[in-house]
Formats: structure tokens, C-alpha cells, sequence
């Protein structure tokens, strides 16, 4: 089983302006899977997820520029604005108010040429005893104003940086707890792409070094990095995570790869201090290494350690996580996911018919991403009594989406038909 859940979590995220995103409210509940025709948003989405977790980060503006293009690559054409909301709870906030929720929003515009901070924004409660919830951040423009718990009244931070939100702490002088759990939330959130798998030849035809099949320096994993590439620590950890733990890992390994596979070890790096990934399989004397490794298996593997690493975070999301493996394995996979998605929002987005099939909650997971008449991305989900009726007479969405039905299934929010 998964670790707890967080104590605090997302429920919703809101775009506007980011390519076809034009306006788009996701809300975040248990696994939601993206599908769609390439080009209908789902990237972008993932993008998104990613960007907000780089907000809290003192270089937000400079890696917004550096890593995600700036508004070049990112404005909807037309838009004359880049805006971000989130929404969530605060589920252990006291005892006699165990739940508060909060709402943060940022606005960004381009002013000669950069990234600017137009708008930020965060409400926290309501508080006990108020109806209305507490003003933490209110920032328009150069006027910044944050609320002090000693004072208990907003103040201007005078060495707030103009390049960093008031979600990052530049020129906060004082703890703000309310301020610092949304920033945490936010810098948890975890996105992956298709883990780095490519067999050694191809890395070696193309002068590369893959982290996955080589040796990395020793070091703690608490949860997997993008591409997997600390996948040698990561179950260096897992190893020696308790006994009971590994058993249930090894478990895991061994129903989807087979019971040949008896344990996972880590042969000794000649330089000393860094630690490499192997099989070691029935019938075999020596271990098989990471580099010797098939591409599924691998994906496999690393699906395994980001499913039990411990650290939990705020939101897990991950474009096209059914590369490489095989429909029996990427079952497993999925309900992987779906167990985490009891624990905390999990967002996939993919194209792969199997994942769709192999899900046990589809009308409450899967989300279709299409354009509209203006090219705007909308959201739609599965209306579960025509979901009902059609799989009376049809296998699942695979059949669903190779007949291009989805329209008699899927409906916009509101839409009885």
C-alpha cells in the first residue's frame, strides 16, 4: 500500500491564456486521465502542472523564460495574459477546524520583452470565528501587501523581489504558515514524461550516457526523478526501507515480470561511493545489469519505485505513461495509479487504448480533451448511463474511440442530452 495521505491537498486547477487552454478548470479528485486527438490540450495541461511547480522558486519569471519559452511559446494567440488559480484544503489545520480551504492565484503579462508579475493573490480560511477567509497575499502591480500574524494586518514587505511571486518568501521577514504550506504544495508537484529507457547500443551510437543503465553517485531517493534517472537510488532506498516493505516491492516486481526475478542487488562501482542497478534471475549465476536490461522491463521497474518511494506529492502527473510496456503490464501500472489516486490527485495523459481498458472507475477518471469551433481545448466527461448503454454492446473505449464515438458518450458539464 501507498504511503499516507498529505494533510493538505489540491482539489482544482484553473488556465487561461497558455496556447488553446483558454480558460480550462480541472478539477483534482482521485486519477483523472486525459485523452484526445494530438494537439487538443492534454500537453499543454501537463506543462502547466509543471509550471506551477516552479512558481514557489526565487528564478520563477527566468525559468519560465529559460525552460518553458516565455510568452513566445506559451500565449494563446491573442491573449493578452497568462493566469493561474489553484484551490484546495488544508485538512489538519486544528482540531476544532480540521478543514480550511484556500484559493492562490497569479497573472502574468509581458513587459518588454520579459515575464511580469501582474496579479498574486492568496485567501486562507475563513479563520474561526470569521465568515470571511483571511487576506495572506494581495499583490497588484508594485503594490504588495502580506499579512503578518503578529501584526494581524496586511504590511508592504519593502524588499519583495518584482521578479519573484510573494509565494517564493523573497523579503518576507516574518513566517507566514499559510503562505508556506501553499508553496510546499506547489513545489511537490511532480511531473514525468516517459522514463529514459533506450537500450545501451542506441545511447552509445549517439554518444549518451543513460542514468538508468549506468552507475550514479550514492545517494538518498525519496521519490523517482523526471526520466527516472536516479532509478539505482531509488531502489537503494527501497532496499533498505525495512524488510516488510522490500517484500512487498519485490512482490510487485515479480507479479508483473515473473517469479524468475529473485531479487534486485547492486553490484560494487570499481570507483567506489556510487551504486548501479541489476536482476538476478533463477537459473543464471551472474546478475543481470541494468545496461543488458529490456526498455519495458525498465519502465516497469521505474513505474514500481514511483509507485513506493515515499514521499507523496501534492499532485503526481504524467504524459503518456504507457511507453514501453506491454497491455499486461501497463494494467498493473494503471492500478497502480489508481491506488495513489485514493491517496492523492493523480493526472495521466495518454493515448494508449489498453490504459483506457484497464480502468476500474472510467466515467469518474477519464476526461476528453477537444477543440472547439475557435480551437479552444474543452473538457469533457463520460456520461455514465450513455457509458452504460454502450458497453452493452461494445467491449470498452478501445472500440469506443476506433469508431470515433466519442460524442455519443462523452458530454460537457451541465449536459443531460
Amino acid at each position: 500500500m501507498p504511503p499516507e495521505a498529505l494533510d493538505a491537498r489540491i482539489s482544482e486547477i484553473r488556465i487561461q491564456g497558455i496556447r488553446s487552454l483558454e480558460d480550462v478548470t480541472l478539477p483534482l479528485d482521485g486519477l483523472k486521465v486525459l485523452i484526445g486527438t494530438n494537439g487538443s490540450g492534454k500537453s499543454s495541461l501537463i506543462e502547466a502542472c509543471e509550471i506551477l511547480s516552479r512558481i514557489p522558486k526565487t528564478d520563477f519569471t527566468d525559468q519560465l523564460m529559460g525552460i518553458h519559452g516565455g510568452f513566445f511559446w506559451l500565449r494563446q494567440q491573442g491573449a493578452q495574459r497568462i493566469q493561474f488559480a489553484v484551490k484546495g484544503r488544508d485538512a489538519k489545520a486544528s482540531e476544532k477546524d480540521p478543514e480550511r480551504p484556500f484559493s492562490y492565484e497569479l497573472s502574468l503579462i509581458e513587459q518588454n520583452g520579459a515575464v511580469a508579475i501582474e496579479r498574486e493573490r492568496l485567501d486562507y480560511g475563513p479563520m474561526p470565528g470569521k465568515t470571511e477567509p483571511l487576506h495572506v497575499i494581495r499583490r497588484s502591480g508594485a503594490s504588495i501587501k502580506v499579512f503578518d500574524p503578529v501584526q494581524g494586518q496586511l504590511i508592504d514587505p519593502t524588499d519583495a523581489s518584482s521578479t519573484s511571486t510573494i509565494l517564493s518568501g523573497v523579503g518576507i521577514p516574518f513566517r507566514q504558515p499559510a503562505r508556506e504550506l501553499v508553496a510546499k504544495l506547489l513545489s511537490s508537484i511532480q511531473v514525468h514524461l516517459p522514463f529514459d529507457v533506450r537500450p545501451a547500443w542506441a545511447l552509445r551510437e549517439q554518444k549518451l550516457r543513460s542514468h538508468l543503465r549506468e552507475s550514479e553517485l550514492l545517494q538518498p531517493a525519496e521519490t523517482l526523478s523526471r526520466y527516472g534517472k536516479n532509478l539505482a537510488n531509488a531502489y537503494h532506498s527501497l532496499r533498505n526501507d525495512g524488510a516488510d516493505r522490500w517484500e512487498e516491492t519485490l512482490e510487485l516486481i515479480q507479479m508483473g515480470l515473473g517469479e524468475a526475478i529473485q531479487e534486485v542487488v547492486f553490484p560494487p562501482d570499481p570507483s567506489g561511493g556510487a551504486v548501479a542497478l541489476a536482476l538476478r534471475l533463477r537459473g543464471l549465476r551472474d546478475p543481470v545489469p541494468a545496461a543488458a536490461i529490456s526498455e519495458g522491463t525498465l519502465a516497469y521497474l521505474a513505474h514500481v519505485a514511483l509507485y513506493r518511494l515515499r514521499a507523496r506529492p501534492a499532485l503526481l502527473a504524467f504524459d503518456e505513461p504507457e511507453v514501453h510496456l506491454h497491455p499486461r503490464l501497463l494494467a498493473r501500472v494503471v492500478s497502480f495509479y489508481e491506488s495513489l489516486g485514493r491517496q492523492q490527485p493523480v493526472l495521466l495523459a495518454t493515448h494508449s487504448d489498453a490504459l483506457l481498458d484497464a480502468l476500474s472507475d472510467p466515467v469518474n477518471s477519464v476526461i476528453l480533451c477537444s477543440l472547439d469551433s475557435k480551437g479552444r481545448t474543452v473538457l469533457t466527461h463520460p456520461d455514465a448511463e450513455a457509458l452504460t448503454r454502450w458497453r452493452k454492446n461494445y467491449a470498452g473505449f478501445a472500440e469506443l474511440r476506433a469508431g470515433g464515438h466519442e460524442a455519443a458518450v462523452f458530454r460537457p458539464a451541465g449536459d443531460t442530452g
